[in-house]
């Protein structure tokens, strides 16, 4: 696939978490998950501590994950993050 995006861009691996859903919005990410594996993008899932998609080597199809930066822009790529759960704000 050809890169169009700036050269600072960098392939990642990601992890999402998905947290407190409702048996509703499960549904719709396992809808969401059917759909992409019918485009042909697959990836590694499970339920860890909460959904989970993960974008890393399992991840195939005509899709790439870029990296553009962090939030807090303190981090170097490469190194284990942990953002702050919005709900947890004070």
């Amino acid at each position: 696939m050809e890169n169009i995006y700036p050269t600072h861009m960098k392939k990642s691996e990601v992890l999402i978490r998905f947290h407190n859903l409702t048996v509703k919005q499960l549904n719709h990410l396992f809808s969401a998950e059917r759909e992409l594996r019918e485009a042909g993008i697959t990836f590694d899932t499970g339920f860890e501590n909460g959904r989970e998609w993960e974008f890393d080597w399992s991840l195939k199809g005509n899709v790439e994950v870029l990296h553009r930066g962090f939030v807090d822009n303190s981090q170097e790529i490469g190194s284990d993050v942990v953002l702050p759960d919005p709900e947890c704000r004070g």
